[in-house]
């Protein structure tokens, strides 16, 4: 041997990588696919808010999202209602419509999103509406532009 160089090791190449395959290629790919999948689900569990802090008479109160009943738009600002205690969020129903679980929460009407949860019955109204009956007495109507995404909701659920 040369002076100099290092004696060869069984299985590595020039460079000191290995030149023989002790792991499939095709259980490897699987593996990556496994952890490529648990991550991106993870990431989706944590994409939607689990508390919304809202302000009450100059305090800031963090309400959890499967404690609200329903939300309204009111312009700029949304009202959250839990049980019989409503509060006031500074943010666009948009925004929360996008934030929530969908799952969890679905938007009924331009100014309204509801916890599905909370949902006791289904009254037909004229073209194509929907009267939703909350479990505390609340009344609000699922127009027909938003009917599909709720037929969609309760087709996943069955």
């Amino acid at each position: 041997m040369a002076e100099g160089q290092r004696p060869k090791r069984k299985g590595l190449g020039p460079r000191g990588q290995r030149t023989d395959k002790s792991i499939p290629t095709k259980k490897l790919a699987i593996q990556y696919n496994r952890i490529l999948a648990l991550l991106e689900e993870l990431k989706e569990e944590s994409r939607y808010l689990s508390r919304l802090m809202v302000k009450d008479n100059g305090r800031f109160l963090l309400i959890e999202t499967e404690k609200i009943d329903w939300i309204e738009a009111q312009g700029n600002y949304v009202r959250v209602h839990s049980g019989h205690t409503q509060y006031s969020l500074r943010r666009r129903i948009g925004y929360l419509d996008s934030s929530l679980d969908p799952q969890v929460f679905l938007r009924v009407s331009r100014s309204a999103i509801v916890n599905i949860g909370r949902v006791l019955e289904l009254q037909p109204l004229s073209h194509g509406d929907l009267r939703l009956v909350l479990d505390l007495g609340i009344e609000l109507t699922l127009s027909r532009n938003y009917r599909r995404n709720f037929e969609r909701l309760l087709g996943e659920q069955e």
